[in-house]
Formats: structure tokens, sequence, C-alpha cells
């Protein structure tokens, strides 16, 4: 994920943290993984019991720019080139709230993979479809790596069962083992994918 600290690789070794600070972060980031990974199933549940629940999947290529701390000072890199794979679920009764996940994979600079719970709001615009949403992503392969995304993204056409989604997203990650010490990474990014209701 983070190439502001690959390309530095002394910054994790210069000024790092003691043995229990490490333990009591990789801690967090256990429980924080055991969280997000049942938010999601639990999610689709609250909306799926006792109404009529609709789901669509998506596939969506993307990459963006880094910025962040390094051994030279902040940085400015471009981001790995990922894919995120997802699936999105709303109920006839609250048809604008959809919750759900994807599975996000980065192909460069060693691949690594992320879980990306995610709650987004619809808002139909003729044609198109607005969505405003928020995103938490954990990278636990190969390394650890957890923050927060907001993002917009913009669907077309509305009434068919197949689209376009188009995505623009600004996430901020502060916890982690891919992090430079007491610093957070910025990471602005965008993408352009399919969806298929089912």
């Amino acid at each position: 994920m983070n190439p502001i600290v690959d390309s530095g690789a002394d910054c994790r070794v210069n000024g790092s943290p003691g043995r229990y600070q490490r333990r009591v972060e990789d801690g967090l980031l256990v429980l924080v993984a055991i969280g997000a990974g049942l938010l999601v199933p639990l999610m689709l549940t609250a909306v799926a019991h006792g109404q009529v629940a609709q789901h669509a999947v998506g596939v969506m290529p993307g990459s963006g720019l880094l910025v962040g701390g390094g051994p030279g000072g902040s940085q400015t890199l471009r981001a790995p080139f990922f894919i995120d794979t997802s699936l999105r679920t709303w109920s006839d009764e609250q048809a604008d709230m959809l919750l759900g996940g994807s599975l996000r994979l980065e192909l460069e600079n060693g691949s690594s993979a992320a879980i990306v719970p995610r709650a987004e709001l619809r808002h139909r615009m003729g044609p198109l479809e607005l969505r405003p949403g928020v995103a938490l992503p954990l990278y636990f392969v190969p390394f650890s790596l957890f923050g927060v995304e907001t993002g917009i993204s913009l669907r077309g056409p509305t009434r068919s069962r197949f689209g376009l989604l188009a995505m623009l997203g600004l996430g901020v990650f502060f916890l982690g083992s891919d992090l430079p010490d007491d610093s957070a990474v910025v990471f602005f990014h965008g993408g352009l994918g399919v969806e298929l209701q089912i």
C-alpha cells in the first residue's frame, strides 16, 4: 500500500517504537479486523431481516496518489493499481441506503489485500445516481493498515440492472505496520468500473 514507507526502508527501524507499543498496536488491529469482518454480514442481515433485499455486485479498477511522511519529509507518490470487488445491498423500504463492502487487491509493489466495509446514500438525478459514502479500509496481507475513507460515486444509467460506476475518494490511514512512526498517510484515489444488480 505505502511506497512512501518502501522508499525509505530505515524509517521503520530508526526510532521504532518499543516492543510493548507494537504489541498494543497489533492487538488493536486484530480487534479492528474482527469487528470489520463481522460488520458486513451484520449489516446485510439487518437490511434483509423482514424486508425484501436487493443486491448488486461490482468490479472497479483504480489508482491514485499517496501523501505522507518519509525519511526526507513529506512525499507524494502514485498509489499502487488496485481492483475492488464489491457487494452492496439495500431493502425496498430503505432504498436510499446502501450497505456492503469490497475486497480490495493491490497488484503493484507486491500484492496486498484489504476488506472495506462501506455505507452509502444514493440520490437519483434523472438518468444518473449520486452516492456519497464512508468506508473503513483494513489491509491485512502482507502488512496491517487501518483508516477511514470518504468518497462519492456516480452510477448510470439509474434504471438499468447493468451500469457504469465512477468513484473519487479520500482516505486517511493512521494505524498499522505500514506507516512511518507517529504519522499518517493520505490516499487520494479514483476508479471506473461496472455494477450489476442481481
